[in-house]
């Protein structure tokens, strides 16, 4: 069922998505900066993070200032690299403390034989991610492309290679529709749920592995692997396909230099998924 979604939710809500567009689609810092502000503040305010939650995220703030100005070849860049990962994987999987996230769906069957779908509203991913990308002065807004014949070639590819898989697992099966929570779960998932992931695995952790190391194709099979284990609550099926997927969305990101790129590959197959697919996933 659709929850009762207050102002008290939709406002703080619609100051993070105003953020992650004004990342996306300036150059300015400023205005990045305001905007990131306005949504701590919010997120505050309607009690969706308390003093916990804040002293978390300016540590987090701290590490990626501080990350950004020491010197890529020195010891202290990846030990604090290594403690980014950490700090946001544990907000990635809701470990920590002083967050309240809002739940807006739950236990909706959408597809017959399926489990039933709950999605929430997590301030504490969203945020975090948002101070991290702010601190580290990332910028995605400039003149080179972001969508080309390889990046389409791309998208279908991902497709279909993870149906394929995703059949012969008897992860989902054939079910066309077009579900009463299209917009909230679109909305949520293009500009939250792809948007986080994305830079987390492909803007920082990818792009730095690549830095270290060299090697984009490396690069690309790490960054994948840790987006595989990170699904590790849906099972074997789930992180093989999520793994399978990153492959994609990281060579999307290595071939165009823009997250906005790997974020339409990655919306692209859940868009796919939930208007074709069983959703989320089979009853095994």
């Amino acid at each position: 069922m659709i929850m009762d979604i207050s102002l008290e939710c939709l406002i703080p809500y619609g100051a993070l998505v105003v953020t992650v567009l004004s990342l996306l689609f300036t150059r300015s810092c400023l205005l990045q900066w305001g905007c990131l502000g306005l949504s701590v503040i919010l997120a505050w305010y309607y009690g969706k993070v308390d003093l916990e939650g804040l002293g978390f995220l300016a540590v987090l703030g701290g590490a990626g200032f501080f990350f950004r100005k020491t010197s890529q070849e020195g010891l202290s860049h990846k030990i604090l690299f290594l403690c980014l990962v950490i700090l946001g994987a544990g907000f990635y999987l809701h470990k920590i403390p002083g967050f309240h996230n809002d739940l807006v769906i739950q236990s909706m069957v959408l597809s017959p034989n399926a489990w039933p779908f709950t999605m929430y509203f997590n301030f504490d991913k969203v945020l975090a991610v948002l101070i991290l990308a702010i601190s580290l002065g990332f910028l995605e807004y400039r003149d080179t492309p972001w969508m080309s014949y390889k990046v389409m070639t791309t998208i279908l590819g991902c497709i279909g290679a993870i149906l394929v898989v995703a059949f012969v697992l008897g992860y989902v099966d054939w079910d066309p529709k077009f579900p009463s929570i299209f917009w909230i779960w679109a909305l949520n998932n293009l500009l939250i749920v792809c948007f986080a992931e994305e830079f987390f695995f492909r803007g920082f952790i990818q792009k730095n592995v690549a830095s270290y190391i060299s090697n984009q194709w490396i690069a690309i099979a790490i960054g994948a692997f840790l987006f595989g284990a990170y699904h590790y609550g849906g099972g074997f099926s789930y992180i093989l396909l999520a793994t399978v997927a990153g492959l994609f969305y990281g060579y999307a990101y290595a071939a165009t230099g823009r997250l906005l790129t790997s974020i339409v590959v990655h919306f692209s197959l859940n868009l796919t998924h939930i208007l074709l697919f069983s959703y989320p996933a089979l009853r095994f």
